[in-house]
Protein backbone atom coordinates (compact mmCIF):
# COMPACT_ATOMS: atom_id res chain seq x y z
CA UNK A 1 0.00 0.00 0.00
CA UNK A 2 1.44 3.55 -0.89
CA UNK A 3 2.16 5.95 1.89
CA UNK A 4 0.18 9.06 2.48
CA UNK A 5 1.40 12.39 1.41
CA UNK A 6 2.50 13.83 4.76
CA UNK A 7 1.44 17.89 4.11
CA UNK A 8 2.33 20.99 6.10
CA UNK A 9 0.65 23.69 5.75
CA UNK A 10 2.33 27.47 5.91
CA UNK A 11 0.35 30.83 6.60
CA UNK A 12 0.21 33.65 8.30
CA UNK A 13 -3.33 34.38 9.16
CA UNK A 14 -6.21 31.83 9.57
CA UNK A 15 -8.33 34.38 7.84
CA UNK A 16 -7.82 32.91 3.99
CA UNK A 17 -10.14 32.67 1.20
CA UNK A 18 -13.10 30.06 1.19
CA UNK A 19 -11.19 28.63 -1.83
CA UNK A 20 -8.37 27.77 0.53
CA UNK A 21 -10.66 26.19 3.16
CA UNK A 22 -12.44 23.96 1.02
CA UNK A 23 -8.47 22.76 -0.66
CA UNK A 24 -7.10 22.31 2.61
CA UNK A 25 -10.39 20.26 3.72
CA UNK A 26 -9.97 18.08 0.94
CA UNK A 27 -6.27 17.31 1.68
CA UNK A 28 -7.30 16.60 4.97
CA UNK A 29 -10.79 14.47 4.45
CA UNK A 30 -8.20 12.76 1.44
CA UNK A 31 -7.25 9.03 1.49
CA UNK A 32 -4.34 9.82 -0.27
CA UNK A 33 -2.98 12.61 2.17
CA UNK A 34 -2.76 13.32 5.56
CA UNK A 35 -2.44 17.05 7.20
CA UNK A 36 1.00 16.93 9.01
CA UNK A 37 1.26 20.16 10.88
CA UNK A 38 0.95 23.82 10.78
CA UNK A 39 3.22 26.64 10.35
CA UNK A 40 2.06 29.82 11.42
CA UNK A 41 4.35 32.05 9.71
CA UNK A 42 4.60 35.72 11.47
CA UNK A 43 6.56 38.40 8.91
CA UNK A 44 7.67 41.57 11.18
CA UNK A 45 6.18 44.16 9.01
CA UNK A 46 3.13 44.02 6.58
CA UNK A 47 3.23 47.41 4.21
CA UNK A 48 -0.45 47.57 3.40
CA UNK A 49 -1.41 48.71 -0.41
CA UNK A 50 -3.32 52.12 -0.96
CA UNK A 51 -6.08 51.33 -2.30
CA UNK A 52 -8.31 54.53 -3.86
CA UNK A 53 -11.45 55.15 -2.99
CA UNK A 54 -12.62 54.42 -6.64
CA UNK A 55 -11.46 50.71 -6.41
CA UNK A 56 -12.61 50.13 -3.13
CA UNK A 57 -16.20 51.58 -4.54
CA UNK A 58 -16.14 49.59 -7.84
CA UNK A 59 -15.63 46.32 -5.73
CA UNK A 60 -18.30 47.31 -2.95
CA UNK A 61 -21.04 48.06 -6.22
CA UNK A 62 -19.89 44.75 -8.22
CA UNK A 63 -20.15 42.52 -5.04
CA UNK A 64 -23.43 43.62 -4.31
CA UNK A 65 -24.78 43.97 -8.11
CA UNK A 66 -23.10 40.78 -9.28
CA UNK A 67 -23.60 38.34 -6.57
CA UNK A 68 -22.94 34.46 -6.87
CA UNK A 69 -24.18 31.31 -5.05
CA UNK A 70 -21.00 30.75 -3.50
CA UNK A 71 -18.00 33.34 -3.60
CA UNK A 72 -15.18 31.17 -3.12
CA UNK A 73 -12.60 34.31 -3.14
CA UNK A 74 -14.51 35.22 0.31
CA UNK A 75 -12.60 34.71 3.60
CA UNK A 76 -13.15 32.26 6.21
CA UNK A 77 -11.50 31.43 9.46
CA UNK A 78 -9.59 28.17 8.96
CA UNK A 79 -8.79 27.07 12.93
CA UNK A 80 -12.06 24.66 12.86
CA UNK A 81 -9.75 22.65 10.50
CA UNK A 82 -6.97 22.44 12.97
CA UNK A 83 -8.03 21.45 16.01
CA UNK A 84 -6.54 18.01 16.07
CA UNK A 85 -3.38 19.13 13.88
CA UNK A 86 -0.15 19.89 15.67
CA UNK A 87 0.59 23.32 15.19
CA UNK A 88 3.83 25.50 15.45
CA UNK A 89 5.12 29.12 15.31
CA UNK A 90 8.19 29.89 13.39
CA UNK A 91 10.90 32.04 15.43
CA UNK A 92 13.17 34.35 14.08
CA UNK A 93 16.94 34.60 15.55
CA UNK A 94 17.55 38.12 15.91
CA UNK A 95 15.63 41.27 15.06
CA UNK A 96 16.25 41.54 11.23
CA UNK A 97 13.30 41.75 9.33
CA UNK A 98 14.85 39.22 7.07
CA UNK A 99 12.58 36.30 6.45
CA UNK A 100 15.30 34.10 5.95
CA UNK A 101 16.45 34.72 9.67
CA UNK A 102 14.31 31.65 11.12
CA UNK A 103 16.37 29.02 13.61
CA UNK A 104 18.27 26.08 12.89
CA UNK A 105 15.74 24.74 15.69
CA UNK A 106 12.73 25.52 13.98
CA UNK A 107 14.19 24.07 10.27
CA UNK A 108 15.22 20.65 12.57
CA UNK A 109 11.81 20.12 14.14
CA UNK A 110 9.89 20.59 10.96
CA UNK A 111 11.81 18.44 9.47
CA UNK A 112 11.02 15.85 12.17
CA UNK A 113 7.81 15.93 10.36
CA UNK A 114 8.90 14.16 7.40
CA UNK A 115 6.87 16.26 4.76
CA UNK A 116 6.42 15.20 1.43
CA UNK A 117 4.78 19.10 0.64
CA UNK A 118 4.48 22.39 2.29
CA UNK A 119 1.65 24.13 1.25
CA UNK A 120 1.76 28.00 1.46
CA UNK A 121 -1.93 29.29 1.52
CA UNK A 122 -1.74 33.03 0.87
CA UNK A 123 0.41 35.69 -1.00
CA UNK A 124 3.61 36.17 0.87
CA UNK A 125 7.73 36.07 0.73
CA UNK A 126 9.00 33.15 2.43
CA UNK A 127 12.12 32.16 4.32
CA UNK A 128 14.63 30.43 2.23
CA UNK A 129 15.48 27.99 5.05
CA UNK A 130 11.60 26.93 4.41
CA UNK A 131 12.12 25.51 0.34
CA UNK A 132 13.99 22.60 0.96
CA UNK A 133 12.31 21.10 3.93
CA UNK A 134 9.61 19.22 2.16
CA UNK A 135 10.66 16.49 -0.09
CA UNK A 136 8.79 17.71 -2.94
CA UNK A 137 9.34 21.30 -1.63
CA UNK A 138 7.30 24.38 -1.22
CA UNK A 139 3.84 24.35 -3.26
CA UNK A 140 1.72 27.39 -3.77
CA UNK A 141 -1.62 28.27 -5.99
CA UNK A 142 -1.11 31.49 -8.21
CA UNK A 143 -3.47 33.73 -10.12
CA UNK A 144 -1.93 36.31 -12.52
CA UNK A 145 -2.03 39.05 -15.27
CA UNK A 146 -1.40 37.30 -18.56
CA UNK A 147 0.76 40.11 -19.82
CA UNK A 148 2.32 41.65 -16.68
CA UNK A 149 4.18 40.58 -13.08
CA UNK A 150 0.92 40.54 -10.75
CA UNK A 151 1.73 43.01 -7.87
CA UNK A 152 -1.58 44.30 -7.58
CA UNK A 153 -5.28 43.31 -7.32
CA UNK A 154 -5.81 39.41 -8.11
CA UNK A 155 -7.47 39.39 -11.82
CA UNK A 156 -7.68 43.22 -12.06
CA UNK A 157 -5.94 44.08 -14.63
CA UNK A 158 -6.63 40.94 -16.53
CA UNK A 159 -10.44 42.20 -16.15
CA UNK A 160 -10.01 45.50 -17.04
CA UNK A 161 -7.94 44.77 -19.92
CA UNK A 162 -10.50 42.69 -21.61
CA UNK A 163 -7.81 40.01 -22.21
CA UNK A 164 -10.27 37.40 -23.41
CA UNK A 165 -8.90 34.91 -20.33
CA UNK A 166 -7.82 34.25 -16.71
CA UNK A 167 -4.68 32.33 -15.72
CA UNK A 168 -3.82 30.45 -12.98
CA UNK A 169 -0.96 28.06 -11.92
CA UNK A 170 0.38 25.91 -8.92
CA UNK A 171 3.94 26.27 -8.83
CA UNK A 172 6.96 24.65 -6.86
CA UNK A 173 9.25 27.41 -5.31
CA UNK A 174 12.79 27.28 -5.63
CA UNK A 175 15.71 29.03 -3.68
CA UNK A 176 15.74 31.48 -5.94
CA UNK A 177 12.00 32.79 -5.61
CA UNK A 178 12.10 34.68 -8.57
CA UNK A 179 12.09 31.03 -10.80
CA UNK A 180 9.77 28.25 -9.83
CA UNK A 181 8.57 25.34 -11.39
CA UNK A 182 5.21 25.41 -12.61
CA UNK A 183 3.13 21.66 -12.52
CA UNK A 184 -0.39 23.14 -13.42
CA UNK A 185 -1.72 25.59 -15.31
CA UNK A 186 -5.04 26.40 -16.32
CA UNK A 187 -6.90 29.27 -18.61
CA UNK A 188 -10.55 30.72 -17.29
CA UNK A 189 -13.30 31.91 -19.58
CA UNK A 190 -13.45 35.73 -18.23
CA UNK A 191 -16.72 37.40 -17.63
CA UNK A 192 -16.48 40.63 -19.08
CA UNK A 193 -18.55 42.34 -16.49
CA UNK A 194 -17.78 41.32 -13.24
CA UNK A 195 -14.28 41.00 -11.32
CA UNK A 196 -16.39 39.46 -8.55
CA UNK A 197 -17.95 36.65 -11.03
CA UNK A 198 -14.40 35.86 -12.16
CA UNK A 199 -12.60 35.67 -8.94
CA UNK A 200 -15.06 33.56 -7.36
CA UNK A 201 -14.87 31.08 -10.55
CA UNK A 202 -11.09 31.39 -10.70
CA UNK A 203 -10.03 30.93 -6.89
CA UNK A 204 -13.13 27.54 -6.81
CA UNK A 205 -11.66 25.95 -9.97
CA UNK A 206 -8.03 26.91 -8.61
CA UNK A 207 -8.66 24.60 -4.96
CA UNK A 208 -9.22 21.95 -6.57
CA UNK A 209 -5.66 21.68 -8.44
CA UNK A 210 -3.37 20.44 -5.52
CA UNK A 211 -5.71 18.24 -3.88
CA UNK A 212 -5.71 16.54 -7.98
CA UNK A 213 -1.99 16.54 -8.34
CA UNK A 214 -1.71 15.10 -4.71
CA UNK A 215 -4.23 12.00 -5.60
CA UNK A 216 -1.99 11.64 -8.85
CA UNK A 217 1.38 11.41 -6.62
CA UNK A 218 0.24 8.92 -4.29
CA UNK A 219 -1.36 6.48 -7.06
CA UNK A 220 1.48 7.21 -9.42
CA UNK A 221 4.29 8.08 -7.90
CA UNK A 222 7.12 10.65 -8.86
CA UNK A 223 6.93 10.05 -12.19
CA UNK A 224 3.32 12.02 -11.86
CA UNK A 225 5.11 15.24 -11.11
CA UNK A 226 7.81 14.97 -13.90
CA UNK A 227 4.91 13.97 -16.58
CA UNK A 228 3.41 17.63 -15.09
CA UNK A 229 6.12 19.46 -15.04
CA UNK A 230 6.84 18.68 -19.01
CA UNK A 231 3.36 19.11 -19.84
CA UNK A 232 2.95 22.77 -18.12
CA UNK A 233 6.29 24.14 -17.19
CA UNK A 234 6.31 26.64 -20.30
CA UNK A 235 7.37 30.20 -20.44
CA UNK A 236 4.92 32.99 -20.40
CA UNK A 237 6.00 35.88 -22.03
CA UNK A 238 5.66 38.73 -19.02
CA UNK A 239 5.34 42.52 -20.03
CA UNK A 240 7.49 43.66 -17.00
CA UNK A 241 7.34 47.61 -17.88
CA UNK A 242 3.58 47.60 -17.20
CA UNK A 243 2.48 48.67 -13.81
CA UNK A 244 0.34 46.44 -12.23
CA UNK A 245 0.04 47.21 -8.97
CA UNK A 246 -3.24 48.65 -7.37
CA UNK A 247 -4.93 51.01 -9.09
CA UNK A 248 -4.13 55.00 -8.86
CA UNK A 249 -7.10 57.17 -8.06
CA UNK A 250 -7.40 58.72 -11.92
CA UNK A 251 -6.59 54.92 -13.08
CA UNK A 252 -9.26 53.24 -10.48
CA UNK A 253 -11.71 56.33 -11.52
CA UNK A 254 -11.11 55.70 -15.48
CA UNK A 255 -11.35 52.39 -15.45
CA UNK A 256 -14.85 52.05 -13.10
CA UNK A 257 -16.31 54.44 -15.92
CA UNK A 258 -15.15 52.00 -18.63
CA UNK A 259 -16.23 48.81 -16.62
CA UNK A 260 -19.78 50.62 -15.80
CA UNK A 261 -20.24 51.74 -19.94
CA UNK A 262 -19.31 47.26 -20.28
CA UNK A 263 -22.48 47.05 -17.53
CA UNK A 264 -24.51 49.17 -19.07
CA UNK A 265 -24.37 47.58 -22.36
CA UNK A 266 -24.55 44.13 -20.57
CA UNK A 267 -27.91 45.36 -19.24
CA UNK A 268 -29.11 47.06 -22.37
CA UNK A 269 -28.31 43.69 -24.39
CA UNK A 270 -29.96 41.67 -21.94
CA UNK A 271 -33.23 43.45 -22.01
CA UNK A 272 -33.60 44.21 -25.51
CA UNK A 273 -31.69 41.41 -27.23
CA UNK A 274 -31.16 37.72 -26.77
CA UNK A 275 -28.70 35.18 -28.27
CA UNK A 276 -30.29 33.56 -31.56
CA UNK A 277 -28.66 30.04 -32.48
CA UNK A 278 -29.61 29.34 -35.95
CA UNK A 279 -28.19 25.94 -38.66
CA UNK A 280 -25.82 26.03 -41.38
CA UNK A 281 -26.10 23.64 -43.45
CA UNK A 282 -24.70 22.34 -46.67
CA UNK A 283 -24.55 19.18 -48.74
CA UNK A 284 -21.11 17.85 -49.77
CA UNK A 285 -19.74 17.64 -53.51
CA UNK A 286 -18.11 14.73 -52.18
CA UNK A 287 -19.39 11.66 -50.44
CA UNK A 288 -18.25 11.22 -46.49
CA UNK A 289 -16.46 14.32 -46.66
CA UNK A 290 -16.72 17.66 -44.90
CA UNK A 291 -17.21 20.54 -46.40
CA UNK A 292 -15.07 24.24 -44.58
CA UNK A 293 -16.65 26.56 -47.29
CA UNK A 294 -18.96 28.11 -44.45
CA UNK A 295 -19.42 31.25 -46.19
CA UNK A 296 -22.00 28.88 -48.92
CA UNK A 297 -23.65 27.06 -46.00
CA UNK A 298 -27.25 27.67 -46.40
CA UNK A 299 -29.22 29.26 -43.53
CA UNK A 300 -31.76 27.27 -41.35
CA UNK A 301 -33.88 29.10 -38.85
CA UNK A 302 -36.74 28.24 -36.53
CA UNK A 303 -39.76 29.39 -35.49
CA UNK A 304 -39.24 32.79 -34.13
CA UNK A 305 -40.27 31.40 -30.37
CA UNK A 306 -37.44 28.93 -30.18
CA UNK A 307 -34.18 28.33 -31.79
CA UNK A 308 -32.19 25.34 -32.55
CA UNK A 309 -28.34 24.56 -31.81
CA UNK A 310 -26.02 21.47 -30.98
CA UNK A 311 -27.00 19.74 -34.50
CA UNK A 312 -26.09 16.24 -34.89
CA UNK A 313 -26.58 14.68 -38.57
CA UNK A 314 -28.00 11.17 -39.69
CA UNK A 315 -27.50 11.03 -43.21
CA UNK A 316 -29.78 7.93 -44.30
CA UNK A 317 -30.61 7.62 -48.16
CA UNK A 318 -30.86 10.88 -49.40
CA UNK A 319 -32.70 11.78 -46.23
CA UNK A 320 -31.04 14.25 -43.54
CA UNK A 321 -31.99 14.06 -39.80
CA UNK A 322 -31.06 16.92 -37.57
CA UNK A 323 -31.10 16.38 -34.34
CA UNK A 324 -30.82 19.42 -31.94
CA UNK A 325 -31.48 21.48 -28.49
CA UNK A 326 -34.38 22.71 -28.60
CA UNK A 327 -34.72 25.94 -26.55
CA UNK A 328 -38.07 27.25 -25.72
CA UNK A 329 -37.46 31.09 -25.19
CA UNK A 330 -40.52 31.53 -22.74
CA UNK A 331 -39.72 28.75 -20.48
CA UNK A 332 -35.57 29.30 -20.89
CA UNK A 333 -35.45 25.17 -21.27
CA UNK A 334 -34.21 22.95 -24.23
CA UNK A 335 -35.35 19.52 -25.08
CA UNK A 336 -34.47 17.23 -27.92
CA UNK A 337 -36.03 17.59 -31.01
CA UNK A 338 -35.22 15.74 -34.44
CA UNK A 339 -35.58 17.52 -37.97
CA UNK A 340 -35.65 16.50 -41.52
CA UNK A 341 -34.04 18.73 -43.81
CA UNK A 342 -33.78 18.50 -47.56
CA UNK A 343 -30.72 19.16 -49.77
CA UNK A 344 -32.00 22.89 -50.25
CA UNK A 345 -31.65 23.60 -46.32
CA UNK A 346 -35.81 23.47 -46.22
CA UNK A 347 -36.81 22.16 -43.12
CA UNK A 348 -39.32 19.24 -43.98
CA UNK A 349 -40.28 18.09 -40.37
CA UNK A 350 -39.63 18.68 -36.74
CA UNK A 351 -40.38 16.94 -33.62
CA UNK A 352 -39.90 17.03 -30.16
CA UNK A 353 -38.49 13.38 -29.06
CA UNK A 354 -37.47 13.58 -25.42
CA UNK A 355 -38.46 16.16 -23.05
CA UNK A 356 -37.44 15.79 -19.30
CA UNK A 357 -38.66 18.42 -16.56
CA UNK A 358 -34.68 19.57 -16.40
CA UNK A 359 -33.01 21.64 -19.24
CA UNK A 360 -31.29 18.58 -22.03
CA UNK A 361 -28.57 20.03 -25.06
CA UNK A 362 -26.05 18.66 -27.49
CA UNK A 363 -27.99 15.46 -28.65
CA UNK A 364 -24.80 13.25 -29.18
CA UNK A 365 -26.37 10.59 -31.73
CA UNK A 366 -23.98 7.64 -32.15
CA UNK A 367 -25.08 4.23 -33.92
CA UNK A 368 -24.10 0.72 -32.27
CA UNK A 369 -24.68 -3.04 -33.56
CA UNK A 370 -27.48 -1.20 -35.91
CA UNK A 371 -29.26 0.17 -33.15
CA UNK A 372 -28.91 4.37 -32.56
CA UNK A 373 -28.55 5.59 -29.64
CA UNK A 374 -28.22 9.11 -27.56
CA UNK A 375 -26.38 10.57 -25.14
CA UNK A 376 -27.94 14.05 -24.35
CA UNK A 377 -26.49 16.95 -21.83
CA UNK A 378 -28.56 16.54 -18.75
CA UNK A 379 -25.95 18.34 -16.81
CA UNK A 380 -28.96 20.21 -15.13
CA UNK A 381 -30.03 16.97 -13.49
CA UNK A 382 -26.10 15.98 -12.03
CA UNK A 383 -26.36 12.63 -14.63
CA UNK A 384 -24.54 11.39 -17.63
CA UNK A 385 -28.22 9.34 -19.42
CA UNK A 386 -27.70 7.20 -22.23
CA UNK A 387 -31.10 6.97 -24.66
CA UNK A 388 -32.48 4.10 -27.21
CA UNK A 389 -33.92 4.76 -30.37
CA UNK A 390 -37.16 2.10 -30.42
CA UNK A 391 -37.70 3.67 -34.00
CA UNK A 392 -35.41 5.95 -35.95
CA UNK A 393 -35.45 8.68 -35.80
CA UNK A 394 -38.40 10.08 -33.64
CA UNK A 395 -38.88 6.98 -30.75
CA UNK A 396 -36.55 6.99 -28.00
CA UNK A 397 -36.93 5.32 -24.75
CA UNK A 398 -34.44 5.97 -21.72
CA UNK A 399 -31.68 3.33 -20.57
CA UNK A 400 -29.78 3.79 -17.96
CA UNK A 401 -28.13 6.22 -16.21
CA UNK A 402 -24.31 5.97 -16.76
CA UNK A 403 -22.88 8.52 -14.23
CA UNK A 404 -24.63 9.97 -11.45
CA UNK A 405 -24.28 13.03 -9.11
CA UNK A 406 -21.33 14.75 -11.57
CA UNK A 407 -21.93 18.37 -13.28
CA UNK A 408 -20.77 16.70 -16.68
CA UNK A 409 -21.95 18.51 -20.21
CA UNK A 410 -21.30 17.68 -23.79
CA UNK A 411 -20.63 13.95 -22.90
CA UNK A 412 -19.12 12.42 -26.34
CA UNK A 413 -18.18 9.05 -26.97
CA UNK A 414 -15.83 7.43 -29.27
CA UNK A 415 -14.87 3.72 -30.13
CA UNK A 416 -11.23 2.98 -30.95
CA UNK A 417 -8.69 0.01 -29.62
CA UNK A 418 -11.57 -2.58 -29.11
CA UNK A 419 -12.55 0.26 -26.11
CA UNK A 420 -15.24 3.22 -25.28
CA UNK A 421 -13.69 6.46 -24.53
CA UNK A 422 -15.81 9.00 -23.01
CA UNK A 423 -15.10 12.86 -23.30
CA UNK A 424 -16.96 15.10 -20.83
CA UNK A 425 -16.37 18.63 -19.32
CA UNK A 426 -16.58 18.44 -15.77
CA UNK A 427 -17.35 21.22 -13.20
CA UNK A 428 -16.08 19.72 -10.10
CA UNK A 429 -17.14 23.22 -8.09
CA UNK A 430 -20.84 21.87 -8.32
CA UNK A 431 -22.11 24.24 -11.22
CA UNK A 432 -20.13 27.53 -9.73
CA UNK A 433 -17.29 27.72 -12.73
CA UNK A 434 -18.73 26.71 -15.40
CA UNK A 435 -17.73 23.63 -18.00
CA UNK A 436 -15.36 25.55 -20.38
CA UNK A 437 -12.50 25.10 -18.91
CA UNK A 438 -11.76 21.27 -18.16
CA UNK A 439 -11.87 18.47 -20.55
CA UNK A 440 -12.07 14.70 -18.28
CA UNK A 441 -11.66 11.65 -20.38
CA UNK A 442 -12.67 8.30 -19.36
CA UNK A 443 -12.74 4.25 -20.58
CA UNK A 444 -14.70 0.95 -20.54
CA UNK A 445 -14.89 -1.74 -22.60
CA UNK A 446 -18.97 -1.34 -22.57
CA UNK A 447 -20.66 1.75 -23.60
CA UNK A 448 -23.84 1.15 -20.93
CA UNK A 449 -21.08 0.66 -18.75
CA UNK A 450 -21.68 2.37 -14.96
CA UNK A 451 -17.89 1.74 -13.92
CA UNK A 452 -16.17 4.01 -16.11
CA UNK A 453 -12.07 4.28 -15.27
CA UNK A 454 -10.69 7.80 -15.14
CA UNK A 455 -7.89 8.56 -17.45
CA UNK A 456 -4.47 9.23 -14.82
CA UNK A 457 -3.72 12.53 -17.21
CA UNK A 458 -7.48 13.88 -15.87
CA UNK A 459 -8.17 16.60 -16.46
CA UNK A 460 -6.75 16.10 -20.23
CA UNK A 461 -7.67 19.96 -21.37
CA UNK A 462 -7.39 22.83 -18.55
CA UNK A 463 -7.86 25.53 -21.19
CA UNK A 464 -11.09 27.26 -22.23
CA UNK A 465 -9.94 27.60 -25.87
CA UNK A 466 -10.07 24.09 -26.65
CA UNK A 467 -11.61 21.77 -23.41
CA UNK A 468 -15.24 21.90 -24.29
CA UNK A 469 -16.97 19.06 -26.78
CA UNK A 470 -18.14 20.86 -29.94
CA UNK A 471 -19.54 17.54 -31.74
CA UNK A 472 -18.62 14.29 -32.38
CA UNK A 473 -15.03 12.59 -33.01
CA UNK A 474 -14.24 11.44 -36.20
CA UNK A 475 -12.08 9.17 -38.30
CA UNK A 476 -10.62 11.48 -41.64
CA UNK A 477 -8.01 10.34 -43.62
CA UNK A 478 -6.60 7.35 -41.33
CA UNK A 479 -6.16 10.44 -38.54
CA UNK A 480 -8.81 11.16 -35.48
CA UNK A 481 -10.06 14.64 -35.46
CA UNK A 482 -11.96 16.22 -32.29
CA UNK A 483 -14.18 18.99 -32.71
CA UNK A 484 -14.35 21.27 -29.49
CA UNK A 485 -15.28 24.91 -28.45
CA UNK A 486 -13.33 28.05 -28.72
CA UNK A 487 -14.02 30.17 -25.67
CA UNK A 488 -11.57 33.12 -25.54
CA UNK A 489 -13.41 36.38 -25.38
CA UNK A 490 -17.01 34.86 -25.07
CA UNK A 491 -18.89 31.63 -25.15
CA UNK A 492 -19.55 30.42 -28.20
CA UNK A 493 -17.01 32.28 -30.27
CA UNK A 494 -15.85 29.67 -32.47
CA UNK A 495 -14.80 25.94 -32.71
CA UNK A 496 -11.41 24.24 -33.56
CA UNK A 497 -10.79 20.54 -34.64
CA UNK A 498 -7.82 18.69 -33.29
CA UNK A 499 -5.60 15.56 -34.00
CA UNK A 500 -5.90 13.00 -31.83
CA UNK A 501 -2.24 11.94 -31.59
CA UNK A 502 -1.94 9.27 -28.53
CA UNK A 503 -5.10 7.66 -27.22
CA UNK A 504 -4.62 5.16 -24.30
CA UNK A 505 -4.97 4.34 -21.01
CA UNK A 506 -2.00 6.32 -20.05
CA UNK A 507 -1.77 8.86 -22.15
CA UNK A 508 -3.81 10.96 -24.38
CA UNK A 509 -2.49 13.73 -26.57
CA UNK A 510 -3.67 16.13 -29.44
CA UNK A 511 -2.66 18.77 -31.62
CA UNK A 512 -4.64 21.99 -33.06
CA UNK A 513 -5.43 21.43 -36.73
CA UNK A 514 -7.99 24.39 -37.64
CA UNK A 515 -9.70 27.08 -35.96
CA UNK A 516 -13.05 28.37 -37.39
CA UNK A 517 -14.48 32.04 -36.54
CA UNK A 518 -17.26 33.06 -38.26
CA UNK A 519 -15.64 36.48 -40.13
CA UNK A 520 -17.66 35.67 -42.75
CA UNK A 521 -20.40 37.03 -41.84
CA UNK A 522 -20.42 40.81 -39.45
CA UNK A 523 -23.68 39.62 -38.34
CA UNK A 524 -23.07 36.41 -36.96
CA UNK A 525 -21.47 36.23 -33.56
CA UNK A 526 -20.03 33.03 -32.89
CA UNK A 527 -20.00 29.31 -33.49
CA UNK A 528 -19.70 26.15 -31.44
CA UNK A 529 -20.93 23.03 -33.15
CA UNK A 530 -19.95 20.73 -35.99
CA UNK A 531 -20.69 17.73 -37.41
CA UNK A 532 -21.31 15.94 -40.61
CA UNK A 533 -22.46 12.73 -42.10
CA UNK A 534 -22.33 11.34 -45.58
CA UNK A 535 -22.28 14.25 -47.89
CA UNK A 536 -23.89 16.22 -45.42
CA UNK A 537 -21.72 18.91 -43.41
CA UNK A 538 -23.79 21.34 -40.04
CA UNK A 539 -22.78 23.89 -38.07
CA UNK A 540 -24.71 26.52 -35.65
CA UNK A 541 -24.22 29.95 -34.83
CA UNK A 542 -25.94 32.80 -33.22
CA UNK A 543 -26.33 35.94 -33.46
CA UNK A 544 -28.34 39.30 -31.72
CA UNK A 545 -31.99 39.14 -32.07
CA UNK A 546 -34.45 42.10 -30.76
CA UNK A 547 -37.22 40.53 -27.99
CA UNK A 548 -39.67 42.61 -29.75
CA UNK A 549 -38.78 41.01 -32.80
CA UNK A 550 -39.78 37.19 -30.24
Amino acid sequence: MNQKIKVGILLTSYELTIADYEMIEKIKNSDSSVLSVIIMYHQHQIIANYKSPFYVFYEAFDKALFKVSKNFSSKKNLQGLFIDIPQITVNFTSQSNSPEDISDDDCLLLKHYGLDIILQAGTFQIAHKLINIAKYGVWVTKLYDSKAIKTGPQLYWDFVNKTGELGSVVQILNEDQEKTTTIYRSWELMNHYSLNINKSRVFGRASLYIPRIINGLYTQGESYLTYLTNRFNKDIEFDTHRNCGYPSSLNALKNLISVFIVILKHLFKKIFYLDYWFLLVKVNEKYQSFSTSFPKFIRVDSPKDRFWADPFIISRNNKYFLFVEEFIIKTKKGHISVLEIDKTGKCLSSNTIIDQPYHMAYPFIFENDGMFYMIPDTSQNKTIELYKCSSFPDKWEFVKVLMNNIYAADTTLFYNNNKWWLFTSIDETANNAGYDAELFLFYADDFMSTDWKAHPQNPIIADSKNARGAGRIFTYNGQIFRPSQYCRGNYGKGFNLSRIEVLSEDEYKEEAYTRVIPEWDAKIKGTHTFNFDGDFTVIDAFTHRSRLWS
